[in-house]
């Protein structure tokens, strides 16, 4: 259903007739109404990450493995008309693509927005590598001496020690050079083509929970290894949500510097922290289970959705049984079946169904993104300010400057 409604929004660009409509481009009859051209840039965070099998999840078809959802945020305000002023028409542009930046989707697709929401500042602060060492350690190596430690670094504190130096830098910017750039440019462009142009840089909500009611998960792990895995202990979770803190400080402080330099710059920072209180990973009088399966959560965690069976050259998939999914999370497969497909740690391309990026399923790639819980909260928060700021009755004023998060 998504979907099908999602290909009534128009397409906002001068460049769609002649690009690629499976590109994430949208496009609808012809309309009297006035229009309201917006457009999502970014990486996997607001693409969201396609995953399921039978192809429910798919924005489009998935031909240049962009792995648009079509539950993400973006798709879901645009399904929605109630932040739209004067019963305008909305226009959406989906160039988001998994793993890419920005900067990389204004020749390709984006021309003309009024309203661009981006997500920036993902891929510079290394959390695929904290996610790996601390997290998931899904190698069959020694990652060394668990963290916290005051004896010595494992591979799990060099990796937060490494994206800590990367966020903040020898001289206090660090990321903020580039995600400034990446800001300024697409501003630059689009701005010179629209002097109202506006464009909103989402944040990062904290992934754990952190209160001393969450001491159960200094127990538990996400490893791969359940037995000698890295432990979720309290103060790894207090390092992984600084982490989040500082990239958010370095994405404001990027927006306040780029709002300054120009009185014509409208450059807004949203963040939907709060939105996800009570619903992280760790949170008081929650299980294991929770942590993987349920709507308790809203992000994802690194779990397959269906259980994989691969017959000669076919594969089967279907959903996993209440039961099965226990045994998941005490085996790592669903069942005792020798021809069940480790689809998680798999880089089979060859795997039909589920759609990938290089090989790896979007179950694999989808963990420690919002799921779809998550994206419904995130794209509250960005409708709740856009209302504010586009309402006709506040002409002029914009709230770029102020900081939610």
């Amino acid at each position: 259903m998504a979907t099908k409604l999602l290909a009534l929004s128009l397409c906002v660009l001068s460049v769609c007739a002649r690009s690629d409509p499976q590109k994430g481009l949208s496009s609808t009859k012809r309309s009297n109404k006035l229009k309201l051209n917006w457009a999502a840039v970014g990486g996997s965070w607001i693409s969201g990450v396609s995953f399921d099998a039978f192809g429910n999840t798919n924005y489009d078809s998935n031909t240049d493995e962009c792995l648009r959802d079509s539950y993400s945020y973006p798709a879901l305000i645009a399904q929605d008309n109630s932040w739209v002023p004067n019963g305008k028409e909305q226009q959406f542009q989906f160039a988001a693509c998994a793993r890419s930046k920005p900067e990389k989707m204004i020749d390709d697709h984006v021309r003309s927005p009024s309203v661009t929401l981006m997500q920036a500042g993902l891929d510079t602060w290394k959390l695929t590598d904290v996610l790996n060492f601390c997290i998931f350690q899904d190698q069959d190596k020694d990652y060394g001496v668990a963290f916290p430690s005051a004896v010595e670094e494992g591979e799990c504190a060099l990796a937060i020690s490494n994206a800590r130096r990367s966020i903040e830098g020898s001289d206090d910017w660090g990321v903020q050079y580039e995600i400034h750039n990446e800001i300024y440019n697409w501003w630059n462009i689009m701005g010179a083509i629209n002097p109202d142009y506006r464009l909103y840089v989402i944040g990062y909500p904290d992934f754990f929970n952190t209160v001393e009611d969450a001491t159960w998960c200094n127990n538990v792990t996400f490893a791969r290894n359940r037995k000698t895995g890295q432990m979720l202990v309290m103060e790894l979770r207090n390092e992984i949500n600084i982490l989040t803190q500082l990239i958010n400080d370095k994405i404001w402080k990027a927006v306040q510097v780029i709002n300054s330099g120009d009185s014509r710059v409208k450059v807004g920072f949203i963040n939907p922290k709060d939105r996800f209180d009570g619903s992280r990973f760790c949170e008081g009088g929650h299980s294991l289970y929770d942590q993987y399966f349920g709507t308790k959560i809203k992000f994802w965690n690194r779990s397959p959705e269906q259980v994989v069976i691969r017959r000669n050259n076919n594969y089967q998939f279907r959903e996993p049984t209440e039961d099965e999914r226990k045994k998941w999370l005490e085996t790592g497969r669903f069942t005792g079946n020798d021809n069940e497909v480790d689809i998680i740690t798999t880089h089979n391309s060859t795997v039909p169904g589920p759609p990938s990026q290089d090989g790896r399923p979007g179950w694999a790639l989808r963990a420690f993104l919002p799921n779809h819980e998550g994206h419904k909260m995130i794209a509250k928060e960005i409708m709740d300010r856009l209302r504010k700021d586009l309402e006709p009755t506040h002409s002029g004023v914009f709230r770029g400057n102020e900081f939610n998060g």
